[in-house]
């Protein structure tokens, strides 16, 4: 890039005209003050001289069964199930966990 941008907007438009993108996505940087792993990007100032950037693509969430989804709303593709209704997932706790029993190292490894 020329120059650097002042806003995330900016950015993320010119990351969009750059390199031809059709959909919406959200920005990490590996961050040198934690250990160049990557975090999240909220503002631009955050950035060093010379970033490395990830992206993350955002998929629209499509209504499932019942109530309306708008377009602004996104979920990010790294942890979002859009296909499995969460009412499916939930099952009532059992009454009694059954515990097996374990060898005398495993009950006694410190």
């Amino acid at each position: 890039m020329e120059t650097r941008p002042t806003t995330m907007e900016d950015l993320k438009s010119m990351l969009r005209v750059s390199l031809g993108l059709q959909y919406s996505f959200d920005l990490q940087f590996q961050d040198p003050e934690f250990n160049c792993e990557l975090c999240n990007l909220t503002d631009v100032s955050d950035l060093p001289d010379k970033p490395t950037l990830k992206m993350i693509p955002l998929l629209e969430v499509f209504p499932i069964e019942s109530g309306a989804v708008s377009e602004d709303q996104h979920s990010s593709a790294d942890t979002e199930i859009l296909s499995v209704s969460s009412m499916e997932w939930q099952e009532p706790w059992p009454s009694i966990f059954d515990i097996p029993n374990f060898s005398v190292h495993e009950e006694y490894c410190p």
